[in-house]
């Protein structure tokens, strides 16, 4: 559809009305003659224009997975912090109702005897990796009942340091910075967004006045939203093909084992990170085989990483293998330390369970994991087992013949106790079955056992969801133009309920040859705009600027080498000024790998007579040997413009191809048509021609 007409262009007559930029066949530059125009300064450049702002609703299943406060009322109305965080209206968050420290009904209900660093309540949560926060969402159920009045907001990239968010960096619903007094979603809004991968919100006073009860904070919903850079990716026009676009679209989460030795699926769970598992809901790995270890002589690798939010008193298991294979759980103990566990159980040729193991490691103070990643190693070598949290060994255990068993079991499950709220990450099972050497007597690695014999057993991996912030719809139209056809799309960016955009597109990115990876940042055509309703409109041109090649003679021996251009002609609008040109090039028209972005760009205006707004410029392939002749030299052009406060661009509608030998023919057979077949023109092209039918 928008292939070229090959122009027929003299050397001699049109070397005084072309201009060049060049560059050595394929990737050398340098400019030359004519009328420079200087190209933008650095804050102009598109990689520095806004491609778009737009907030994004972060998934509450990661929340409700990370959820953490300082006091919880779980007791009696189970009022726990993941209420907070799960969608659903009727639940809520409320700090302990028993009087603890100080005026506030704070009381840390799992962790007792933790020493927190304030005595105001708080609530927050984590993401599961580092976001740009831009705002949160408070809701509560109930009006003058323990409702937020004014607080405090605090971010941070571990859990444990925080640092607070400057209150004249935060929009609320009124002028002095508080909270209201009623049922409505209320935005807390930085100004500027921070990167974060946790948050918490302090409550420094509530609206409710009545006795002890009126220092009770509670919570209906809270939602959190990031700030990105928006994508909107144009596909350039080819032969045959209109210009397209693409957006991120909404991604479901992924779950699989990378070993390949799990037959069944991953199912249950929320993934909340890569190869991260909300430790509240049941995973199961495969089917009752799988990762499964018999008989007296069982040798195996547990190794995961674990961050707890809260734990209850008593024995959890984090995860378990039944029957007796290998259970990993936590006995947290009422003067807060705690035992971490690796328990496996003996059985008798019937399949009697007869008695069970215990290696252990003593944690001094549970309360410190508290949103921390910590890494559980368990091991078993025959008799000798072995339990680590970080580079903390337990004792090694020995226990002669145990045997664990063939009875029918379950599969090897995770989490999806009450008792506990964290997530699971990185869970790798090895077979150490083949493994000679000694593994317990020192902390082993994945890659020291896998170099060793040992083989995966599990190794889980996921992906966490994604939500669609917004959506994209282009429709084009088409003009002519002294035979040049113009292609003006429209592209529409609408908002859906996750999301809202912030920020209109300066800039696209184009995708100029149906290669990603050679996707380029480009300014927009015309100014976007955003509407009341949230929406934008990105506009965007793609036109026939290409004028032909021709051959220049310079003081070249056309048998070794020579010089090939390609002109572009084009308009810009009458209120704007040139800032340039860009070219993509290569020597196939599906791998534009290579960018010209001279500093200056050389041109002229009225080429031809074709008026004072015309503006030319070209692009020539200096020193072409004699071997790349008949070789393609392919090229897209990106002329820039601007109007003093913004820049602009437009692109060729097609990417345009030239061979040194269609150019010289062509000259060739012109010459011979009108009988100019003397002279040094016809002697230049015909030697060339000669040079490239021997290759």
């Amino acid at each position: 559809m928008y292939k070229k007409k090959l122009q027929r262009l003299g050397a001699v007559c049109l070397a005084a009305a072309m201009v060049f930029t060049t560059f050595s066949f394929p990737d050398a530059v340098k400019a030359e003659e004519g009328t420079a125009t200087q190209a933008e300064t650095e804050a102009e450049t598109a990689t520095e224009l806004e491609q778009g702002k737009v907030t994004v609703k972060i998934d509450q299943s990661i929340l409700k997975a990370n959820a953490m406060t300082n006091s919880e009322e779980v007791t009696n109305e189970r009022n726990a912090a993941k209420n907070a965080f799960d969608g659903n209206f009727n639940t809520k968050w409320c700090t302990a109702w028993r009087e603890a420290s100080g005026s506030y009904h704070y009381e840390p209900t799992w962790l007792t005897g933790t020493d927190f660093e304030t005595t105001q309540p708080w609530i927050g949560s984590g993401f599961g990796r580092t976001v740009m926060l831009k705002k949160l969402t408070y809701q509560t159920r109930e009006t003058n009942v323990h409702n937020i009045k004014t607080f405090e907001l605090y971010i941070s990239e571990n859990g444990t340091d925080w640092s607070q968010v400057d209150a004249n960096n935060l929009t609320t619903p009124n002028s002095d910075g508080s909270l209201s007094n009623n049922q409505s979603v209320q935005e807390i809004i930085l100004t500027e967004a921070k990167p974060a991968n946790y948050f918490k919100i302090v409550s420094t006073s509530t609206w409710m006045s009545n006795g002890a009860n009126a220092h009770t904070v509670s919570a209906t919903e809270i939602n959190a939203y990031e700030e990105k850079d928006m994508d909107v990716v144009l596909t350039a026009p080819t032969t045959g093909s209109d210009p397209t676009v693409s957006v991120p679209t909404e991604v479901e989460a992924k779950k699989w084992d990378a070993s390949a030795q799990v037959a069944g699926e991953i199912t249950g769970g929320v993934v909340v990170d890569d190869n991260a598992f909300d430790l509240s809901e049941s995973v199961t790995v495969g089917e009752a085989d799988d990762a499964k270890f018999t008989g007296t002589g069982a040798k195996y690798m547990v190794q995961f990483k674990v961050r707890l939010t809260n734990i209850k008193k008593g024995n959890v298991s984090i995860l378990v293998r039944k029957e007796g294979q290998y259970d990993v759980r936590i006995n947290y103990k009422s003067d807060g330390t705690a035992e971490l566990i690796l328990l496996y159980t003996n059985y008798n040729s019937n399949g009697d369970e007869i008695n069970w193991c215990e290696a252990k490691v003593t944690v001094s103070d549970l309360a410190a994991w508290i949103n921390k990643d910590v890494t559980i190693t368990a091991v078993r070598n025959g008799n000798d087992s072995r339990i680590w949290y970080n580079d903390t060994a337990g004792v090694k255990k020995t226990a002669e013949n145990f045997n664990a068993g063939n009875k029918e079991s379950t599969p090897l499950t995770i989490g999806g106790s009450a008792s506990v709220t964290g997530a699971v990450k990185d869970l790798v099972v090895l077979n150490c079955g083949s493994v000679s050497n000694n593994y317990v007597d020192t902390k082993p690695t994945v890659d020291g056992l896998l170099n060793s014999g040992a083989t995966y057993a599990v190794n889980l991996k996921a992906t966490p969801a994604s939500k669609a912030a917004y959506t994209a719809a282009i429709s084009s139209s088409e003009e002519t133009s002294n035979e040049k056809k113009i292609y003006t799309t429209s592209t529409t960016i609408t908002a859906t309920e996750n999301g809202e955009i912030l920020v209109a597109p300066e800039a696209v990115t184009v995708n100029i040859d149906g290669n990603t990876a050679h996707n380029q940042v480009v300014p927009v055509s015309e100014a976007s705009t955003l509407t009341d309703t949230g929406s934008t409109t990105v506009k965007y041109i793609f036109e026939d600027m290409f004028v032909g090649g021709s051959l220049r003679i310079d003081n070249t021996d056309p048998l070794v080498k020579t010089n090939m251009r390609l002109g572009y002609d084009f308009k810009i609008p009458s209120d704007t000024t040139f800032k340039g040109c860009e070219w993509y090039y290569g020597t196939a028209s599906d791998n534009l790998s290579l960018k010209l972005a001279p500093t200056t760009t050389k041109y002229i205006t009225n080429p031809g007579g074709k008026g004072n707004d015309v503006y030319r410029s070209n692009i020539v392939f200096t020193n072409m040997p004699k071997s790349a002749y008949k070789k393609n030299a392919c090229a897209r052009v990106l002329v820039k413009y601007g109007d003093g406060e913004h820049t602009y661009s437009k692109m060729g509608l097609g990417i345009d191809t030239r061979t040194v030998y269609e150019v010289a023919t062509a000259v060739k057979n012109d010459l011979e048509t009108h009988g100019n077949t003397t002279g040094n023109t016809y002697e230049y092209v015909k030697r060339l021609v000669e040079a490239a039918d021997v290759q």
